[in-house]
C-alpha cells in the first residue's frame, strides 16, 4: 500500500512509522476499522480542515482495494492446493486400502473354511 501511495519513497522507516500510527491493535495488518480512521486522519488537510485531493483519495482506496482482493485470491489459491493435494492422495490411497482390506477379509475367510473342513 505504501510503495502504491509513494513510489521508490517507500522505505521500512516509513512502514514501521506508517504502522506504529495506523495499526492500533497491534497485528501487524490493518483491519477495515484502521484503514478507515487511517483515510479519516489523512484525507482532512490539519491547517485548513478542507478535503485533500480527491484523485489522491480515491486512487488511495482503490489500492487497498486491490491489494486486499489480492490477498484474498492468494489465499483461496492457497486452499485450493491444499485441496487438490489431499484429493490427489485421496484418490489413490482410499481405494488401495479398501481393495488390501478386502484382499486380506477374503484371504482369511477362506482360510477359514478351509480349516473348518478339514477339522
Amino acid at each position: 500500500f505504501g510503495f502504491f501511495m509513494l513510489g521508490d519513497d517507500w522505505n521500512e522507516e516509513l512502514l514501521d512509522d506508517f504502522f506504529a500510527a495506523a495499526d492500533l491493535d497491534g497485528s501487524g495488518g490493518l483491519s477495515l476499522q484502521e484503514f478507515c480512521d487511517f483515510c479519516e486522519t489523512s484525507i482532512c488537510d490539519p491547517g485548513h480542515g478542507d478535503l485533500a485531493d480527491l484523485s489522491f483519495v480515491r486512487d488511495m482506496v482503490k489500492g487497498f482495494i486491490a491489494i486486499t482482493k489480492t490477498r484474498q485470491d492468494m489465499t483461496k489459491a492457497m486452499w485450493q492446493s491444499r485441496a487438490l493435494a489431499v484429493d490427489r492422495w485421496c484418490r489413490f490411497w482410499v481405494p488401495t486400502a479398501a481393495l488390501l482390506t478386502t484382499l486380506v477379509i477374503v484371504i482369511w475367510l477362506l482360510i477359514d473354511i478351509a480349516v473348518s473342513r478339514r477339522g
